[in-house]
């Protein structure tokens, strides 16, 4: 019974492995691709977050999906993402990444445009609230 959970627990699945492989082989078309589309929703992000929530300062980062918005005020980032999960926005509370990230939180920008839009509009209406 070990010998199964271990293969079923540590062992990548083969239909994954060919899947990796032909990624590999076709990355330089695949990236490309996929890095436009992330540098277009980083921009709709940017400006969307410039426009409707200028409270929050936000940075563009030079890699990843991933950008760091600085909060306003002094309540804690734990307690901002907790809120801001109530209104249908999931942001990773800066202070998940030690105690120099307080203050900010994390927001991704790898869902789609409409998923966007319709998170900056929550957050706008959020900090609206405020």
């Amino acid at each position: 019974m070990v010998s199964i959970h271990d293969t079923l627990v540590n062992c990548t699945p083969v239909v994954s492995q060919h899947v990796a492989v032909a990624a590999l082989k076709h990355q330089d078309r695949i990236l490309t691709a996929k890095a436009a589309i992330y540098r277009a929703r980083l921009a709709q992000m940017s400006t969307l977050l410039a426009t409707s929530v200028p409270e929050l300062a936000v940075t563009s980062p030079m890699a990843g999906y991933y950008l760091f918005a600085k909060l306003p005020g002094s309540l804690p980032s734990r307690i901002v993402a907790e809120q801001l999960a109530g209104v249908g926005v999931i942001v990773i509370p800066g202070s998940a990444f030690g105690s120099a990230g307080e203050g900010y939180v994390r927001i991704c920008f790898g869902r789609s445009a409409a998923a966007i839009t319709a998170g900056i509009e929550r957050m706008h209406r959020y900090y609206a609230a405020q």
